[in-house]
């Protein structure tokens, strides 16, 4: 039996793919609100840049396998 497949996997698998939902809707409202509420292109370029990067990590947990 492969490493990934031991008791309690699933269970863990789809908390991380909810907490990886959760993420992807936090990315999408926290850019929404900063596009709307900054006036400084730079700083909106800056943030959206660590939101995305954040997005990517997340985004690799859930499908990152051992």
């Amino acid at each position: 039996m492969p490493a990934h497949d031991g008791p309690g996997v699933h269970e863990h698998a789809v908390e991380v793919n909810r907490l990886e939902n959760s993420a992807d809707n936090l990315l999408r409202d926290s850019l929404a609100a900063m596009f709307e509420a900054s006036s400084d292109p730079i700083e909106v370029i800056k943030w959206k840049e660590i939101y995305e990067t954040m997005e990517i990590v997340t985004t690799a947990a859930r499908t990152w396998r051992t």
